[in-house]
């Protein structure tokens, strides 16, 4: 399995920054330290999965966007269209079990 190295301290910076606030802004409206915040940021320390969640949520992006996984993905599968594949498989297969409506 490929290892991934996460850095999402420019991104953290960048979304900041974009919003004009100082790390101490950041820090208090997530109730971390601005030591904290400057470790994210200088690449130094990665914040925990609830700390991401909190942090997709201020700044209006996904989980993915933050740690720079979201590009790479789509560059390598495609964009999904759940409707397209949807009718797709329900076109190609018979079933008996489900009908188009049922999902």
């Amino acid at each position: 399995m490929e290892q991934h190295r996460v850095a999402i301290g420019g991104k953290i910076y960048s979304l900041r920054v974009a919003k004009g606030m100082p790390q101490e802004q950041l820090a208090a409206i997530l109730s971390v330290s601005p030591a904290a915040v400057s470790k994210w940021e200088c690449n130094l320390a990665n914040p925990g999965i609830e700390m991401l969640w909190a942090l997709a949520d201020y700044f209006e992006c996904s989980i993915d966007e933050l740690v720079g996984r979201e590009e790479k993905r789509l560059a390598k599968v495609g964009i999904y269209n759940n409707e397209k594949n949807v009718s797709k498989y329900f076109n190609s297969r018979e079933s008996k079990i489900f009908k188009k409506g049922d999902i």
